[in-house]
């Protein structure tokens, strides 16, 4: 995802309310989903390529998965997705695995001709690999670019797995078939958007629904809400005082699906460096030099990482709680209830009150939407 200001499209929730098809604020939405019996990930790609008279590119996307290897917290990987390519040539959609999607899947099932992935336990090797391989190339293929920058060969071993080693011959990456139905697992990935949310999200989402995709027992919906109006102390503050206050409410509100794997709270070291007393008052730079020493991480239930190392492309808050989903009114609808907590850190003074619901009660929602999350939490009693 690539993002940048619009400054007037965002602030114009200061002057209105947030509805359904207009969430006024830059969204890019991944939804964990799995394709049923039969069909994978590129079906999908493949359909929506079709409906939009657009055409299907493979790519390469980076995904970590937990290592059994001791002193190795976990593996990196490219797995093999599908880029959804519009007529004026621009990516609208990515439909990638999602290696924490497990629990539905046959293992013992062959892996699916033509699929792989590639392995390192470097990060850094692996973006090179991103950058050199052709990932319309087959498994025999793919690793030559990478053999090449180490003066070496592509090694074939036993059980169709294929290796690059340097001269001294340390292993620099694998590539392996994918083990069975992994070409399942369809993370549906979205360019950012800012206009007719609920409209555009149904257009890739409704094909999956015909295409009778579901959702997986693992699955979540990530929003990765467009930074540019949070990036200073203020408003970074207030959200840690809302995470430190409210985040169990949040998941019990949405129904967190308990199942998922990769959510938490932040560091202490990110909490207590939020809520110091001088955040609010420094300086973008100077908050990045605070937050030097705290401990990040991007598997956490509000994700910051990203926007306080400055990573390319990445200038987001990702909030991760959303259960799996693949119903577009039910996404939107949350979508919308942390639309209004991003525009209540960004431009509302008010105090954060004790109570979920008062604080909802704040957001800058659309009747029908206060509503119905007031009805939710009252009932919850957050």
């Amino acid at each position: 995802m690539v993002w940048a200001c619009n400054s007037s499209q965002l602030k114009q929730r200061e002057n209105g309310m947030i509805e359904l098809n207009d969430l006024g604020w830059k969204i890019g939405f991944e939804i964990e989903l799995l394709a049923p019996r039969g069909k994978s990930r590129r079906d999908l790609a493949d359909q929506l390529a079709q409906n939009c008279g657009g055409r299907v590119e493979r790519c390469l996307y980076p995904q970590s998965e937990p290592s059994a290897v001791e002193g190795m917290a976990s593996f990196d990987n490219l797995i093999l997705g599908f880029d959804v390519i519009g007529q004026n040539g621009k990516r609208f959609a990515r439909c990638v695995d999602d290696l924490t999607l497990q629990a539905d899947l046959d293992r013992n099932r062959p892996g699916e001709a033509g699929w792989y992935r590639l392995l390192s336990d470097d990060r850094r090797l692996l973006n090179l690999m991103q950058r050199h391989c052709d990932p319309s190339a087959n498994l025999a293929e793919v690793l030559k670019p990478v053999a090449a920058v180490f003066g070496t060969e592509v090694e074939a071993l036993p059980d169709g797995v294929f290796r690059v080693c340097d001269t001294s011959g340390l292993s620099i990456a694998l590539g392996s078939s994918l083990p069975g139905e992994r070409d399942r697992p369809c993370e549906l990935i979205t360019e950012p958007i800012d206009i007719d949310h609920r409209d555009n999200l149904d257009k890739l989402l409704a094909p999956a629904r015909e295409l009778e995709f579901g959702v997986a027992k693992e699955s979540a919906v990530h929003l990765h809400f467009d930074a540019t109006p949070l990036r200073n102390g203020r408003a970074l503050s207030r959200l840690a005082q809302i995470v430190r206050m409210h985040r169990v409410s949040f998941r019990r509100l949405v129904e967190t699906n308990e199942n998922n794997v990769r959510l938490g709270t932040w560091h202490k070291s990110v909490t207590t460096g939020l809520t110091q007393s001088k955040v609010p008052h420094l300086d973008w730079s100077q908050l990045q030099v605070e937050a030097s020493g705290w401990k990040l991480s991007k598997y956490v239930d509000f994700n910051i990482m990203n926007l306080l190392l400055d990573v390319s492309g990445k200038n987001t808050v990702e909030v991760r709680i959303l259960p799996g989903s693949i119903d577009t009114e039910a996404i939107i609808s949350r979508a919308a209830l942390f639309s209004g907590l991003m525009h209540w850190c960004a431009y509302d003074h008010a105090e954060s009150p004790k109570k979920l619901r008062e604080l909802i009660a704040q957001f800058e929602l659309s009747p029908a939407i206060q509503a119905h999350w007031q009805t939710r939490s009252a009932a919850m009693g957050v």
